[in-house]
């Protein structure tokens, strides 16, 4: 497996690829294509309407460092144990924090359950709509949300 740095239209950074690789019978089949998993905790973090998301990190668990890294794009991969608790601080599942970018070039059948992974629009900014609301449809949101059953 080989990893390199490139540009990443999804999130607006620099972000790792991993190349994979892999010969079928020697010679006989080759198949090289880019696995692109790539981390959605920007768009989570503006969802959330988090304000420190480095603090929310450390009141989880995460040091200064590693909180840093995973918010800045840096990490190439989570343990189990760290993905858990970035589901837990962001509540959130895997599935949320993952976006994948189907390789190009790559056979993959449109029913593999990889696409439910592919991109989704960005939604709307909430916390941006709901200060442009009046205070009447503000305080119908705040009713439907006190009827919503809890979890």
């Amino acid at each position: 497996m080989l990893q390199m740095l490139s540009y990443c239209k999804f999130c607006n950074k620099y972000c790792v690829q991993e190349i994979v690789i892999w010969y079928i019978c020697g010679d006989e089949f080759t198949n090289q294509y880019l696995i692109m998993l790539h981390f959605n905790l920007q768009q989570i973090i503006r969802q959330r309407g988090i304000t420190s998301p480095n603090k929310l990190l450390i009141q989880y668990g995460f040091t200064p460092f590693t909180a840093s890294r995973i918010l800045n794009n840096k990490v190439t991969g989570l343990s189990n144990k760290q993905l858990e608790k970035l589901c837990l601080a962001l509540r959130c599942t895997p599935n949320d924090i993952y976006v994948w970018q189907k390789p190009t070039d790559a056979n993959i059948p449109k029913d593999h359950p990889m696409h439910k992974l592919l991109p989704k629009q960005e939604r709307i900014n909430m916390i941006q709509q709901l200060q442009e609301l009046p205070l009447e449809k503000l305080e119908e949101i705040r009713k439907f949300i006190e009827e919503m059953p809890k979890e």
